[in-house]
């Protein structure tokens, strides 16, 4: 089609007809070229979006892991180690530890 254009237009014998056709033609593939673009560029932003959100997904379920339970050997706390110290305990039923 572009050649039959170039071979008119260098003739000097395109009708009206030819030369509002290849006119249209011209401009619905610039639209087209111009949707095309403004889609791809939306395209690229919501897997941009959608990337991040994955990535914050990852990060809050590494994160919000609760460890095993510690095996711990207790040993009596006389006055003479808590002396001056600051202790604040939380009973072991309020720990929802794993099973």
């Amino acid at each position: 089609m572009l050649i039959a254009l170039i071979t008119l237009i260098a003739n000097g014998h395109a009708n009206a007809f030819f030369q509002a056709l290849f006119g249209g033609v011209g401009a619905f593939g610039l639209a087209t070229a111009i949707t095309q673009a403004i889609l791809k560029t939306k395209a690229q932003d919501l897997l941009t979006r959608l990337q991040q959100d994955a990535d914050a997904d990852l990060v809050v379920a590494a994160v919000a892991e609760v460890p095993d339970k510690p095996r711990v050997r207790r040993r009596a706390a006389g006055p003479a180690r808590t002396r001056g110290m600051n202790l604040a305990t939380v009973p072991e039923r309020l720990i929802a530890w794993p099973k």
